[in-house]
């Protein structure tokens, strides 16, 4: 009997999908209940579980249209408000008090998914060659330009050369930031634990830092065209625009606002 799960899988990886992805659409295949010859009765009840759900509507034209060829199928696209989700607000002091208080590792963590707007899956990701270049791997596997302050590459520098003295040299290629010490969930859990402990909060997590620098850039007049740009948004939908923006100024823009006093 086919594995109809693991094959699925294959067929993600080979498409090329992140680990992130693959993890997230397996469990839809479970959590659906979908089987091998669905019916558009099959996709409506789906829908109506999941009305305002943009992944589950990018899982089922995945799984349907392309894994099974179901082509006469429709998964009819989301064309309404993305739905909402409550992001703790952490202002720029809150955050510069727990990059005093981190190691010197999470000290790099936290400055680059705040100041840098990375995801945690990004910035874990990131070789020495990535900083160097400006470069991150995103969603969906694409490249995408990102900038770094010069304290995180400070801070960045000091991880390294640490890193050096401790343990087997660091080249080009490798990864900054070991896959055997650090992931999502340790990530997570130590920064959880900092808020709790530093701002007596308990609603701080890693994505939080990237919500809010957008924020941040916003109040302080970075046009919604940049930030679309800063936070490399692939959807329109996401940042709610139409356009793009040369990295160059962005990076201008986004310069100006940190050296203001």
């Amino acid at each position: 009997m086919i594995n109809m799960e693991q094959t699925f899988k294959d067929y993600m990886r080979t498409a090329g999908l992140s680990d992130n992805t693959i993890a997230c659409y397996s469990m839809y295949e479970r959590t659906c209940g979908i089987t091998e010859t669905p019916t558009q009765a099959d996709i409506q009840s789906i829908l109506k579980i999941y009305p305002v759900n943009k992944v589950i509507r990018s899982f089922l034209r995945l799984y349907v249209n392309e894994f099974l060829n179901r082509r006469d199928l429709n998964i009819p696209r989301f064309r309404g408000v993305p739905e909402h989700r409550s992001i703790p607000i952490i202002s720029r002091s809150e955050v510069e008090t727990l990059i005093v208080a981190a190691s010197l590792d999470y000290k790099c963590l936290i400055e680059l998914m705040y100041y840098s707007a990375l995801r945690v899956s990004e910035a874990l990701s990131l070789s020495v060659k990535d900083i160097k270049n400006k470069l991150v791997i995103g969603k969906r596997n694409k490249q995408a330009h990102f900038d770094v302050c010069p304290e995180t590459e400070a801070y960045l520098n000091e991880f390294i050369e640490l890193q050096n003295k401790d343990e087997i040299k660091i080249q080009m290629d490798s990864k900054i930031f070991n896959p055997a010490k650090y992931n999502r969930r340790k990530v997570y859990n130590y920064v959880n634990r900092l808020g709790k402990k530093i701002l007596g909060r308990t609603d701080i997590h890693p994505h939080s830092f990237r919500h809010n620098i957008a924020l941040y850039m916003l109040e302080k007049g970075m046009p919604l065209i940049s930030i679309k740009s800063l936070l490399r948004h692939a959807s329109i939908v996401s940042t709610q625009i139409y356009a793009s923006q040369k990295d160059e100024v962005v990076t201008d823009q986004w310069l100006k606002i940190l050296e203001e006093k």
